[in-house]
């Protein structure tokens, strides 16, 4: 049985993967609405979630890109994770 701590610590980190979560869908359904050339599911998601974070070219899918990788970065240091494996579970959820 997990204690009290470990029990307050998973609970603290469901508003980070509940935002990961929703920005990554966000991402990916905008992409297929709008026939746009980016995946943020896979190995290669998160290095285009990153350029996209940083690019000028669509500021929805760079505040959805931004939010994502700031959850991603919170979530990694609450967890102990690093963020490509913790990318790869989220994204697995979509597939």
């Amino acid at each position: 049985m997990a204690s009290d701590e470990e029990e307050d610590a998973r609970w603290a980190c469901l508003p980070f993967l509940k935002l990961a979560i929703e920005r990554l869908c966000i991402m990916q359904l905008l992409a297929e609405d709008h026939e746009v050339a980016f995946s943020p599911l896979g190995g290669d998601g998160l290095v285009a979630i990153r350029a996209m974070a940083a690019s000028a070219a669509d500021p929805v899918f760079a505040q959805a890109a931004a939010a994502y990788l700031g959850s991603l970065a919170t979530l990694a240091s609450m967890m102990g994770r690093g963020e490509t494996g913790l990318h790869q579970s989220i994204s697995g959820l979509y597939l």
